[in-house]
């Protein structure tokens, strides 16, 4: 069984995460993660040494998490923390953000990384009311907006979007072969390419909308609502694994 979860990189959803991790009871944990970026956040160092354009993004991330009461990354380290809670392995499933010395937005044309760069700046101003409605734009029609961003920016879409769901695909695939129940913790973006992918493997989809309607606007578990989600309080003491360990499973063979 894979189960997705669809997240946003910057909005307090971290209790929703520990809570659905903990009902679910999966064997192994998977989270949008290389090595490099989960190192810098569990220093809480995000973008401190990367590249311009790489800052550029992680200082509109940032911005945008303070909207929300958030910080960037939060729901990865939750999903990693209720691993630990659990005794659960985890496994960073992500293409490595740099490799022999190029990251992974080295591809891009420059008028791309440009329009990377424009975006990251106008973001720094964009209110909380527009972030809700352009949310709301997605998860009315996900497949048809990512499209939409295909079309104005192809090779943007292809590298952060496609091949990154070709390849985490492809790990989490492979963790399902030693593993009855994978649970993995992605970008909401990225749900509807996985799920076209792994169509066939016995696939349980739940998406941000969905994780957004248990909480407050503070971020805390409306109880009525988690229970009406499938997702009520439990008190377990699981006995899975031994101990936690990490897998970076995009460095192995």
């Amino acid at each position: 069984m894979i189960t997705i979860i669809g997240i946003a990189h910057v909005i307090k959803i971290r209790k929703a995460i520990e809570r659905m991790i903990e009902v679910s009871l999966p064997n192994i944990i998977c989270v949008e993660l290389d090595r490099q970026r989960y190192e810098a956040l569990s220093k809480g160092e995000l973008g401190a040494d990367m590249p311009f354009l790489y800052r550029m993004l992680s200082n509109f991330q940032k911005n945008v998490a303070k909207k929300y009461g958030s910080s960037v990354g939060d729901e990865m380290l939750a999903a990693i923390d209720a691993a630990r809670a659990l005794k659960l392995p985890v496994a960073f499933i992500d293409v490595p953000s740099a490799t022999g010395g190029k990251t992974i937005l080295d591809s891009l044309t420059f008028k791309e990384k440009a329009g990377l760069i424009l975006s990251a700046i106008g973001g720094m101003f964009v209110s909380k009311k527009r972030i809700e409605r352009e949310l709301e734009k997605f998860q009315e029609e996900p497949e048809k907006y990512l499209n939409a961003i295909g079309k104005k920016y192809p090779d943007i879409k292809k590298v952060l979007i496609d091949q990154r769901d070709e390849f985490m695909s492809m790990n989490i695939l492979k963790l399902s072969k030693k593993y009855a129940h994978v649970l993995a913790v992605v970008g909401d973006g990225h749900v509807t390419g996985l799920a076209r992918i792994l169509k066939n493997e016995g696939l349980d989809v739940i998406r941000l909308e969905t994780i957004r309607k248990m909480l407050d606007d503070e971020g805390n578990i409306i109880e009525k609502h988690a229970r009406e989600l499938g997702f009520p309080a439990i008190s377990r003491d699981p006995d899975l694994n031994s101990s936690m360990s990490f897998d970076f499973t995009w460095g192995q063979e």
